[in-house]
């Protein structure tokens, strides 16, 4: 498990990833998100999770749902943040009001937040609910995926998406544009321009279906790098 700094950068890196990746398949652009500093993860298997960020306190939390594992039947009876349980009430708190939130889900009736796996890390000690290996079993694979190096997360991300040099290069510059300025020429990403000139050009086209596949793959990207506050210019 990396520290909270780093794990904080993977999934920021993740996200760049992810949003080079909808330029050519808009259809997953909801995969992964920001929405202030709660990163959101949908594996669109049935696997979700949001890991939330507090860095000036120096805490992340985690909160996961496989709806293929058996601890989704405990739901209704169940809260979600009891997962917390052995967490401190400030992180209870902190989880409770943003990881969780973004977990409702409707079982025999009754919608509330649903998760299946949870962790909390605090001054870089990470604690899983229950064992470790439950947690990996019960929705919190991702989060193993994501904390290695950053070698090994650019690796991971080349390969699990099919990015080419080009869309590599990509998502290494606006990466290091983020921890400095968070604004990128647009000229400096060639596979994003490429993308601005097609849906420019697709507006004229008579072929509406494919002028708006090739629109969405643009602004969901645009959109992607702007929750992470980031400009192309």
């Amino acid at each position: 498990m990396v520290d909270l700094s780093q794990l904080y950068e993977n999934c920021v890196y993740s996200s760049i990833a992810h949003a080079i990746y909808v330029l050519r398949e808009p259809f997953f652009s909801a995969e992964q998100s920001w929405d202030g500093m709660n990163y959101s993860y949908n594996s669109f298997s049935g696997t979700y999770g949001t890991i939330s960020f507090d860095l000036s306190a120096g805490i992340a939390v985690g909160a996961f749902r496989d709806d293929h594992s058996p601890f989704v039947e405990r739901y209704p009876g169940f809260k979600a943040i009891e997962l917390f349980a052995q967490a401190p009430e400030y992180v209870r708190r902190f989880a409770e009001n943003e990881a969780i939130q973004y977990l409702f889900d409707e079982r025999d009736g009754v919608t509330q937040p649903m998760a299946t796996a949870a962790f909390w890390c605090v001054g870089g000690e990470v604690t899983y609910s229950g064992s470790r290996e439950e947690f990996e079993k019960n929705g919190g694979e991702y989060l193993f995926a994501i904390s290695v190096s950053h070698d090994e997360l650019r690796d991971f991300w080349q390969e699990q998406y099919g990015l080419s040099g080009e869309e590599l290069s990509a998502v290494d510059l606006i990466f290091e544009r983020f921890t400095a300025c968070k604004s990128v020429k647009l000229d400096e990403v060639p596979v994003i321009k490429q993308k601005r000139d097609e849906a420019t050009s697709k507006k004229r086209s008579l072929f509406k279906k494919r002028r708006e596949e090739t629109k969405n793959g643009y602004e969901e990207c645009l959109t992607s790098l702007g929750e992470l506050g980031i400009v192309i210019e």
